[in-house]
């Protein structure tokens, strides 16, 4: 009897279990098998009901998405093709947190209501925290330009990441390591896949003593966005060595979804009538 009770009590258990779990799945996930462990939500960071599942019950309801291979549920709204979730504007009179895809952000208010009031901010891409820079440098996250403010021993004015200024105009937009795909000279012609709030960032080999630069053919499109100039890095050479060619570096960001192409040229300016010495080009879907 004793035995009997056992076993009904772990068959309730795990009938349980599965009913948690399927609770966010499609049709085509819900019959499946999944380990019982605890997950990592790739969209908030929270935890999952399986080890097997990419987003929490939270946001799957959230987001209208299965919990495991993140299809729409049915019942779930749509989101209108080429439009992006909605972002939920940053209140900085008080402390809280926020999430955005990849990017988290947030801020603690001290002081609220004294002249010693001030704020302090941290941002992260991927649960890591963002390389600071230098000064006026910022990060394009989905709630605007965010810039570094150096870290005061005491708690009166701001600090650490937070808005950037309306009429601040110094400064790089920089780019998440994480956040990167890199190219080289070797990915010419190949297809490339990207998701929005990503980078491209594409690295030439070229040499300006000889008259020749790597520059833009063509708009990429809609889907990706320039960031900043291209910069051009010397290769380090021996002393007095003149010459010595180096890398031109592009960054575009995937701001929506669609096609794009990139279309880079290597030729010399004052040559308008002549074909570049050489071409790359890749084109770009951005999921």
């Amino acid at each position: 009897m004793k035995r009997v009770l056992m076993t009904a009590c772990v068959v309730a258990f795990v009938l349980g279990f599965v009913a948690v779990a399927v609770a966010g799945l499609c049709g085509k996930c819900k019959d499946g098998m999944y380990i019982q462990s605890i997950g990592t939500c790739t969209s908030c960071g929270g935890h999952t009901t399986s080890g097997a599942f990419n987003l929490c019950p939270k946001c799957s309801i959230k987001q209208g998405k299965c919990e495991h291979c993140l299809a729409a549920l049915p019942g779930a709204p749509k989101t209108p093709a080429g439009e992006l979730p909605k972002v939920e504007k940053i209140d900085l009179t008080k402390s809280g947190e926020y999430k955005q895809g990849k990017w988290s952000f947030g801020v603690t208010v001290h002081g609220a209501g004294t002249p010693r009031e001030g704020r302090s901010g941290w941002l992260k891409y991927g649960g890591q925290a963002v390389p600071t820079g230098d000064r006026g440098d910022y990060y394009d996250t989905p709630w605007g330009p965010m810039s570094w403010r150096p870290m005061r021993e005491s708690l009166t004015g701001d600090s650490g990441w937070l808005p950037r200024p309306s009429d601040a105009t110094a400064g790089k937009d920089l780019v998440p390591p994480s956040a990167q795909k890199k190219l080289t000279d070797a990915d010419d012609g190949k297809k490339v896949a990207v998701a929005v709030g990503e980078y491209l960032v594409i690295s030439l080999s070229g040499n300006p003593t000889t008259g020749y630069s790597w520059k833009s053919a063509a708009p990429p499109g809609d889907a990706l966005k320039p960031v900043g100039e291209p910069e051009y890095a010397q290769t380090p050479g021996r002393a007095g060595m003149v010459g010595v060619g180096g890398t031109f570096v592009f960054k575009f960001k995937a701001v929506k979804p669609g096609k794009a192409e990139v279309k880079l040229a290597y030729a010399r300016p004052w040559e308008k009538d002549k074909p570049p010495a050489k071409t790359f080009a890749v084109p770009v879907e951005v999921e």
